[in-house]
């Protein structure tokens, strides 16, 4: 199961699947991401040079597969979602905590 708080902060069990929707805005209107890109990087701590998992998306989705996280150990991480425009623009969401539960049933 996935919750995300309200601070940004990530729980998920690790080995699920997660379906994330960002909702974005642009001077509180509903922002139109078309040719953008959307990378989520999970690394142990912020200052670490490689990450654990970094994935790609053209759209304001984010679909974590049970093989992403099934051979993380389970703990705090960070991680942070960066939005490249097709104008060269890059913003950055976070650096937020990912924390990944333990799973019982594998």
């Amino acid at each position: 199961m996935t919750k995300i708080f309200s601070k940004g902060d990530i729980s998920h069990t690790r080995g699920d699947t997660a379906f994330i929707r960002l909702s974005l805005t642009n001077n509180g209107e509903p922002y139109a991401a078309d040719g953008d890109t959307f990378t989520l990087t999970i690394k142990r701590n912020v200052h670490d040079d490689e990450y654990v998992l970094q994935k790609m998306f053209a759209v304001p989705r984010i679909l974590l597969q049970p093989k992403d996280t099934a051979g993380l150990d389970a703990g705090t991480y960070v991680y942070d979602i960066q939005i490249q425009t097709q104008a060269g623009v890059v913003q950055t969401i976070g650096p937020h905590k990912f924390h990944l539960l333990a799973d019982v049933t594998r």
